[in-house]
């Protein structure tokens, strides 16, 4: 696909870039949330942790930051980009 194609299909498309080229998400650099059931958030694309508690975690991501709220939470593994946390999740909310 030629560039010119590619950018005629994003400009006239309702979906992200890397979406209306057949691409993972996280290869346009968007953040990546993969939640198991309501006890496991893996998170890839995170900046830094704006707040942390066992009820309450506030993470900062590229575009905004994220509230995850629940019970007995702890952040089980954390690299550069990723944070897994466990714990029982009731509300995962964006903060624009």
């Amino acid at each position: 696909m030629e560039v010119r194609e590619a950018w005629h299909i994003i400009r006239n498309s309702s979906c992200t870039g890397s979406e209306a080229l057949g691409l993972p998400t996280e290869v346009m650099g968007a953040t990546l949330m993969e939640l198991t059931g309501d006890r496991q958030l893996l998170l890839h694309g995170k900046k830094g942790i704006r707040s942390y508690s066992d009820t309450q975690i506030v993470v900062e991501l590229r575009e905004c930051a994220v509230e995850i709220s629940g019970r007995s939470l702890k952040i089980v593994m954390m690299t550069g980009q990723e944070l897994l946390l466990r714990g029982t999740i009731d509300c995962v909310r964006f903060l624009r």
